[in-house]
């Protein structure tokens, strides 16, 4: 799989428990419509999977995907900027029959007014979201 137009980043943050992997992509700004979070699901050890695109919110302005990850029954997934206050935001997704759907559950936008909550979830090294069991960690960039 793969996003059209350059640059595109999918597969820059990737999370994997069981049979259950999930890879992001957070495009530009400029390229937004690549920015995608694709769900693999498999019964037989990798040697066929299916795939879910999850749908990418509207508000969802740039870099969705760019960091998630799994735990359980749930992805929990970014976007750096909404598209009315440039604003980071933190989708919750859950899955009700073992990974085949997921559906949005909840969103939690920064105040946007400061650094590290107007950019929820950025990270250019590391891994800035984490999920385990019903407790989530997610750092914003600080300037």
């Amino acid at each position: 799989m793969s996003a059209s137009g350059s640059p595109h980043y999918f597969g820059a943050s990737v999370s994997i428990v069981g049979n259950i992997a999930a890879a992001g992509g957070g495009a530009s700004a400029s390229y937004n419509s690549t920015a995608k979070v694709v769900v693999f699901k498999t019964t037989n050890d990798w040697a066929t999977y299916t795939t879910t695109e999850l749908s990418r919110p509207s508000n969802a302005y740039a870099h969705f995907g760019g960091n998630l990850a799994i735990s359980n029954n749930y992805l929990v997934t970014s976007a750096w900027y909404d598209n009315i206050e440039g604003r980071g935001i933190i989708y919750f997704y859950k899955t009700t029959d073992g990974g085949t759907s997921w559906t949005k559950k909840q969103e939690n936008i920064g105040d946007g007014n400061s650094w590290p909550s107007a950019h929820l979830g950025i990270g250019e090294t590391n891994k800035m979201i984490d999920i385990h069991g019903d407790i989530v960690v997610v750092s914003g960039r600080g300037y």
